[in-house]
Formats: structure tokens, C-alpha cells, sequence
């Protein structure tokens, strides 16, 4: 039986994980999670399964920050979890017979354990054509052991907030592989942290002459151009990466404030907005960066409303009475 993905809407958001739903999930899949692990746990609902009629193949598919890929299916209620992970974010993938069907961003900050449930909509395909075309899984890259070893190694320095020291592993895992784009990216950023920048660039241009597609490398190479104010480069590879990856906040966040700084407001504002539709919790401080620009342009009302919008989302920021005080002596219209 063949099936034809009609639609595929998320059901619930990332959240704060009460005890009773860790809980639940304990119940739900018989593993004794505990509310220290760090894990991403999460449900998908099936609609227009026929009963006796077999079921579409489901796999979630997690990268993790570092673009290393956890795999897994569903258990016999619909749940599937990643459990004992090594660090907070990355990207969530749900994949029906091997087509890529949805996916969400994790949350960088906040809870230890988080929730995304995925509500996929199927339905007979009268015709038994194929399905859509397979989408590949697009950073996942296939690493020897020894060089998945020293991936661990330069991981673990990185969380361990000693970046100079994933250098030395992360170089040795590129003498044996110099095609391995996600370590050249991984190198720069360590570069970055290690506060060489000219080191730094040359790792992602490597990365993207390896793989020029790389959204990742894109986006850390324009935040770094950011960062020195080269302005124009930032906006060149940060438009490309906006494009190749629509859904990418994260770069529609830095395309944004490029596009301030380089005096590009019309282009700044729809960037930044498009950030905040994308992840309107994770780009809250896009709030702020449209807020100057409209209180330098003379719009105080229109920067009153945005510090409102990002106090409804973080209340007890350290300017919050600054910020309560403006909205107040110009009041939103």
C-alpha cells in the first residue's frame, strides 16, 4: 500500500517538561527516565491510517548542534525519544518513507528534557503512483571510527568550554579526512571561540569549498564578516543561506541586523520579522534590534510596541523597568 503525504502540522511547541509528563512518557514507553536526563522526547499522530492496512515507514531523525545524527522509530503508541544526550538544540526530522515530512528547531536554553509532538496526515494514493521523491537527510556525514573518536574528544573540550583544546582533535580528524565539511565548520567556530578570526574564516571557506551548499558553514562565515563589520559579505553568504534553507531562524536573525547595520532598514525589518515567525520564543531579541531602529528613525510608538512583545516573552529581562518606562512615555498607538 502506497501513500501520499497530504500535510504534516506540529502539534505542540518545545516546553517546559512538568513531572507529570516525564511521567507519562515513562508509562507511555516502560524506560525509567529520569528528570535529570537530557532528552527530547515526543508523539506523532497518524490520520487516514486504514485499519489491516499496513502503516508508512517513520523514522525521527535528531542532529544534534554538532551535526551528528541520532536515529530512531516510534514505539507501538506513537512516541519516540532521544534520551542521555550530550547538549541542548540542533533539529528535529520526521521522515515517512524516506521523505522528509516536517521538522522543528530545538530549544538552546531551557528545559533539560523537551517535548515535540508531529501530527501527520496520510492518505491512500488512488493512482499507486510513488511518492514524492526521497529527501536525504542534508548534513549527515559518515565518519571512520577513529575520526568519530576524535569528533567525541573535540566535542567534549567544546562543552567543557575549552575550545583551544578541541583544536589539536579536530585537525588531526581533517589530516585523515580533509572532505569532511561539519569538522571544518566545527574547527572555525573553535577558532572563533579561541579569538583567532583569520584562522577562523579560513576553516569555513574550506568547509564551503568542500561543500558549497553547507547552510551551516554560510551562516558562520557571515557571522563572522558580522562581527568585523563587513557588512556586505555577511549579507552575500547570509542571503544565500536564507535561501537554501528558508526555514533557518538563525540566519534570517543575522541577514537582519547585516541589513541594519548596512543602513538597509526596509531588508533589516523583513528579515528580522521573518526570524520571529520562524521561532518567535529562540529570535525574542530581534525584538530589540527593530526597536532601535524605529526609536532612532523617530517611530518611538512602533519601538514601544516591539519592547512590549519581547517583555510578553522575557518578563524578567535585566531592563525590563528601562523598558516599561519608554513604553510608557511613548505609548503604543
Amino acid at each position: 500500500m502506497r501513500w501520499l503525504i497530504l500535510a504534516v502540522a506540529l502539534a505542540s511547541v518545545p516546553a517546559a517538561v512538568t513531572h507529570a509528563q516525564v511521567d507519562g512518557i515513562r508509562t507511555a514507553t516502560g524506560q525509567p527516565f529520569s528528570m535529570d536526563a537530557r532528552m527530547v522526547y515526543g508523539k506523532i499522530a497518524i490520520d487516514g491510517a486504514r485499519p489491516g492496512k499496513k502503516l508508512p515507514t517513520i523514522y525521527v531523525v535528531l542532529f544534534d548542534r554538532r551535526m551528528q545524527m541520532h536515529r530512531t522509530t516510534l514505539d507501538k503508541e506513537g512516541y519516540f525519544y532521544f534520551r542521555d544526550l550530550t547538549a541542548d538544540g540542533g533539529t528535529l526530522i520526521v521522515e515517512v518513507n524516506g521523505t522528509e515530512v516536517a521538522r522543528q528547531t530545538l530549544m538552546t536554553v531551557g528545559p533539560k528534557q523537551q517535548r515535540v509532538d508531529f501530527n501527520v496526515a496520510l492518505a491512500a494514493n488512488p493512482e499507486g503512483t510513488a511518492p514524492p521523491g526521497t529527501i536525504s537527510v542534508k548534513y549527515h556525514y559518515d565518519r571512520s571510527k577513529e575520526n568519530t573518536a576524535l569528533m567525541s574528544k573535540a566535542t567534549a573540550a567544546i562543552d567543557d568550554k575549552k575550545p583551544d583544546k578541541a583544536i589539536p582533535f579536530l585537525k588531526k580528524l581533517l589530516d585523515n579526512d580533509p572532505a569532511d565539511y561539519a569538522a571544518w565548520t566545527i574547527l572555525g567556530a573553535s577558532y572563533l571561540a579561541a579569538n583567532d578570526q583569520g584562522a577562523a574564516e579560513a576553516a569555513f571557506v574550506k568547509a564551503l569549498a568542500v561543500r558549497p551548499d553547507s547552510v551551516p558553514s554560510m551562516t558562520s562565515l557571515g557571522r563572522l564578516y558580522l562581527m568585523q563589520k563587513r557588512y556586505g559579505q555577511a549579507i552575500e553568504f547570509l542571503e544565500k543561506a536564507s535561501v537554501a534553507e528558508p526555514d533557518s531562524a538563525v540566519a534570517f536573525r543575522l541577514l537582519g541586523e547585516a541589513y541594519l547595520y548596512d543602513k538597509k532598514g526596509t531588508k533589516g525589518i523583513a528579515a528580522l520579522t521573518e526570524a520571529l515567525r520562524l521561532q518567535p520564543l529562540e529570535m525574542a531579541e530581534c525584538h530589540l534590534l527593530l526597536a532601535r531602529l524605529y526609536d532612532i528613525v523617530g517611530a518611538k510608538h512602533l519601538a514601544s510596541a516591539e519592547f512590549k512583545s519581547f517583555l510578553e516573552k522575557v518578563p524578567d529581562h535585566p531592563d525590563r523597568d528601562k523598558m516599561k518606562t519608554y513604553i510608557k512615555d511613548n505609548p503604543v498607538k
